[in-house]
């Protein structure tokens, strides 16, 4: 029968994809070092699934004191490895010790949380600010995945979109979907005109210049990309800016959803064909 060895955290996703995954395959939950260290060296396992933002560049998994050592990765060997984001290190060695790394963060489960990401951006504009979405002015920073279908659910509303994006090719596919558009170096003249500003782009943007154009206005402006974010957060609270910096908003807001979208992906994986 299939093992897989599931590292915990606190993220809640974790709990739901562990849930979801026993209904078919024997679970063990990795909770410190010297569990892990026993289940690679009794190598009665299949796979190893690690937390959505997999380990951080000094190989330490996210929300854990669990270190993945190169000797952790040797006992590895041939295994397979499932994890959110993925980053160089842990390609290289992963490749050294002919392990299959996988992101269940693939395009299919990244579309399908973005509509989870949207859903908690409404819920984020009705507990935070006195006006509705409806008839609103909203400007949305970039036009990726998350950027295009938050602005089609939004407009849903009735409210009016701008994007700002930097490629052309995205300033194209915005306008055919009948939405205004502004590249980043138009953002200060126009700035001031909206009621919500939600940022998809994990680049400060909205540098101190536009934060300052728009002190003290009634302005929400929401920030759901990751580090180094879209804006200086601390700043904008200065200028008396009301900000909401929610990165990884499914596990906030839907964990279940998001966690049994995750665990339907690796079951497919590791299986194989439809659940």
């Amino acid at each position: 029968m299939t093992k897989v060895l599931i590292v915990k955290n606190e993220d809640k996703r974790i709990y739901y994809i562990k849930r979801y995954l026993s209904r078919f395959i024997q679970i063990e939950e990795i909770i410190d070092e010297l569990q892990l260290f026993y289940e690679l060296q009794n190598q009665n396992y299949d796979c190893i699934v690690l937390p959505i933002r997999g380990i951080k560049s000094n190989r330490i998994v996210d929300g854990t004191s669990i270190s993945l050592t190169d000797n952790y990765l040797r006992m590895a060997k041939n295994k397979t490895i499932y994890t959110g984001l993925i980053n160089k290190e842990l390609v290289s060695k992963c490749n050294e010790n002919k392990i299959r790394l996988v992101t269940y963060l693939n395009e299919d489960t990244a579309i399908k949380n973005n509509y989870l990401t949207t859903e908690g951006i409404v819920e984020a504009i009705v507990n935070n600010s006195d006006k509705g979405i409806y008839k609103s002015n909203i400007l949305i920073i970039g036009y990726g995945k998350l950027g295009s279908i938050c602005a089609k659910i939004l407009k849903k509303f009735k409210s009016k979109i701008t994007i700002a994006c930097r490629h052309e090719k995205d300033s194209l596919h915005a306008k055919i979907s009948d939405f205004n558009v502004v590249n980043y170096t138009q953002l200060i003249s126009v700035i001031n005109n909206f009621d919500f500003i939600i940022n998809t782009v994990p680049f400060p943007i909205l540098n101190h210049s536009i934060i300052k154009k728009i002190e003290n206005l009634e302005i929400l402006i929401i920030d759901v990309s990751s580090k180094p974010y879209g804006l200086d957060h601390e700043y904008a609270k200065s200028c008396s800016l009301n900000t909401l910096l929610l990165p990884g908003l499914p596990g906030k807001t839907a964990p279940r959803t998001a966690g049994e979208l995750i665990g339907e992906f690796i079951y497919q994986d590791i299986c194989g064909g439809e659940v």
